[in-house]
């Protein structure tokens, strides 16, 4: 009989949420999920990967990238998500991701959702793949909508207001900022006078 101790199987953890309307606190839950899971599995957690307010529509996430180089590196065997929203939001990525894990030899499990080496975790990973990119295309719709509306309406949408405007902070309307409007219609003036958009660029830049 062999007696030996067997080595536990070494376990990164990745966990994301997407904005600041969000709260940080879920980075905490997704953690406290994954690590449950992993003392009731018999994995041993060797790092955790966090993203804070990134979009899962994409894998440009400096934590992200930093898991798929360590996995090249060989420095654990399987990558657990409290869900599968957390780790992409785009069907196509995920998957690709998920290949990139494996083809070195790693693993890959949600630890509500379980894992795509059996035959209804690769189902249920991938219908839930798709209900969260479905969910983050309608977001995104939404969105797009409410800043049309509000634009129709003449309000502030965010950011640095346009050169020549400052806004109200009651109405939240753009009103002219008679300092920089005054800026404006010199440069209209210049170029009505025939002066070219490289100088105008200078003048700007001088004249601000």
């Amino acid at each position: 009989m062999d007696n030996k101790k067997q080595t536990p199987k070494r376990a990164a953890i990745y966990a994301r949420y997407s904005s600041k309307n969000q709260k940080e606190q879920s980075i905490d839950i997704q953690l406290k999920a994954c690590t449950d899971y992993a003392k009731q599995t018999g994995y041993e957690i060797v790092d955790q990967y966090c993203d804070y307010a990134k979009t899962g529509r994409h894998s440009n996430r400096a934590e992200l990238q930093r898991l798929i180089i360590d996995c090249c590196k060989g420095l654990f065997d399987i990558v657990l998500v409290h869900k599968i929203d957390r780790w992409f939001r785009n069907q196509r990525e995920s998957l690709n991701c998920i290949r990139t894990l494996k083809d070195n030899g790693v693993g890959f499990c949600s630890v509500t959702e379980g894992s795509p080496d059996t035959p209804d975790g690769k189902f249920r990973i991938g219908m839930k793949g798709l209900v969260s990119e479905l969910e983050s295309d309608n977001i995104s719709e939404r969105v797009k909508g409410g800043q049309k509306e509000t634009a129709s309406k003449g309000l502030y949408l965010g950011g640095t207001p346009p050169l020549g405007y400052s806004t109200d902070p009651t109405t939240h309307k753009y009103v002219i900022d008679e300092k920089e409007a005054a800026i404006v219609r010199k440069i209209f003036d210049m170029y009505d006078g025939g002066t070219g958009y490289t100088i105008l660029a200078s003048e700007k830049n001088c004249i601000i």
